[in-house]
């Protein structure tokens, strides 16, 4: 989707903070999936 074949200033940094957003979400969703696992065991 990406309109020329040298990204952009704008584009790299989307990009970057799209990964982050997606890293930093399945950080949380890995965090609450084991704190709900261990909330189970007890």
């Amino acid at each position: 989707m990406i309109a020329s074949i040298v990204p952009l200033p704008w584009e790299i940094i989307a990009l970057c903070r799209i990964s982050t957003i997606i890293s930093a979400a399945s950080e949380t969703a890995n965090k609450a999936r084991h704190n709900s696992f261990a909330f189970w065991e007890r």
